[in-house]
């Protein structure tokens, strides 16, 4: 992960979905252990809660506006 990104911001290092451990796009914030999980998950996952803590979807937080514009402005490489 750490490889891919190629941005100014060093927390991306760590951004990465707290249930399928991809990059976290469309992130939403768990209020359980405050890691993010992706929009995909949110959408497809199953088992409907945050695989670090448990708590469920439902209670996902919008991330703060100065972490979610870092979000917006993230680039990565491709791996291919």
């Amino acid at each position: 992960m750490q490889k891919l990104y190629t941005g100014p911001d060093a927390m991306f290092a760590r951004a990465k979905c707290a249930n399928c451990n991809y990059i976290a796009v469309n992130a939403k914030d768990c209020q359980g252990c405050h890691k993010v999980i992706c929009g995909y998950c949110v959408q497809t996952d199953g088992a409907k809660r945050c695989g670090q803590c448990q708590t469920p979807f439902d209670s996902l937080a919008e991330l703060h506006p100065m972490v979610s514009e870092m979000f917006e402005r993230a680039t990565f490489k491709c791996i291919y």
